[in-house]
């Protein structure tokens, strides 16, 4: 009896003992796994905020950065603000404002009664009329016209447009078939041809290029008082009897004696001798002739056909040329005066 309630109570010990035990090894074992996740808890928060303080460090960093900008730009600008101030300050001579370019002026000719004729009336810079010079006096077509001094004989000056001002023929007669001296064998076969058509002997005193000149040019082109300052001029041409004309074409020999400037024998058109058809050089057979034209010189010289038909010219090249058709009306026209200083 004794015996078994010491094993009894040995069994019984052992139980407890086991229990105790395991409950022990539980509570330790759930003390260490609370601690090794307080541990991570608390490197997680040393974690974050470690990285929080580097952030606000940026932030600071950044803010630093842009203030010292901030205040850069504010104490550049601040110098600039000195130095524009510093500028204005400055004491700088006064200049003349740059002028707009504006169209030269058309001048005007101022009526002065003939017996106080002042030389500097005739010219848009005011300068005396001299040889060579360039001045405008009358207008045609709608546009002042443009003067060269040729010859200054002191009281009187010779006078030629800078331009060819129109396109006039020689002397115009029908020809319906448009014949030319090039479509004939030789100058008997033209001359008969010429013959044919009835055409009346013309020279520059039976012309309609000088009846054109001292009628329609000369009424359209001056006023009253400025016709009194044109000279009527004994005018003596190879082919007719002496003539007596307020306006006159320059003979090729005249050209000759008053032109010592080549560029100025060249012809150029007013924008009205275009919408007349002149005949104005394409280039074609030599681009420097561009834009240039030809234009009648008084007289005929006889150098094959019948000059009746013909008359002299200057080309494009400033040559002085015989034998162009009387009929064609795209030949330029270059006025000659003379004119009372």
């Amino acid at each position: 009896m004794y015996k078994k309630n010491f094993v009894i109570a040995v069994v019984c010990m052992v139980i407890i003992g086991c229990c105790v035990g395991g409950g022990a090894v539980y509570f330790l074992h759930t003390i260490q796994t609370q601690e090794q996740e307080s541990a991570e808890a608390m490197a997680r928060l040393e974690k974050n905020i470690k990285e929080a303080n580097e952030k606000a460090k940026e932030a600071h960093s950044d803010t630093d950065k842009a203030n010292k900008s901030a205040s850069d730009a504010e104490k550049e600008a601040e110098k600039y603000k000195r130095q524009l101030e510093s500028f204005k300050k400055e004491e700088t001579p006064e200049s003349t404002p740059i002028p707009i370019a504006t169209p030269e002026p058309v001048p005007t000719v101022v009526e002065t009664p003939i017996d106080s004729i002042d030389n500097s009336v005739f010219s848009d810079a005011q300068e005396p009329i001299t040889q060579n010079s360039l001045f405008y006096f009358g207008t045609y077509g709608g546009e002042s016209i443009a003067w060269c001094v040729l010859q200054d004989d002191g009281d009187r000056v010779l006078l030629v447009t800078e331009y060819c001002i129109d396109a006039q023929p020689y002397y115009y007669y029908e020809d319906e078939d448009n014949i030319d001296y090039a479509d004939f064998n030789d100058g008997e076969e033209y001359e008969e041809y010429i013959d044919g058509l009835d055409i009346p002997e013309i020279t520059w005193e039976t012309s309609e290029l000088r009846e054109f000149c001292n009628d329609t040019f000369y009424n359209a082109s001056f006023t009253d008082v400025e016709r009194q300052r044109i000279i009527p001029t004994s005018v003596e041409t190879n082919d007719s009897s002496s003539t007596t004309d307020n306006v006159f074409i320059l003979s090729g020999d005249e050209w000759d004696t008053y032109c010592t400037d080549p560029d100025l024998r060249i012809g150029y058109p007013t924008t009205y001798a275009i919408s007349q058809g002149i005949l104005v050089n394409d280039g074609m057979f030599n681009t420097s002739s561009i834009g240039k034209c030809s234009y009648w010189v008084r007289g005929a010289s006889d150098s094959h056909g019948d000059p009746d038909c013909y008359a002299d010219w200057i080309d494009v090249h400033g040559r002085w040329r015989y034998n162009n058709s009387i009929n064609d009306t795209y030949m330029g026209v270059r006025p000659a005066i003379w004119i009372t200083k």
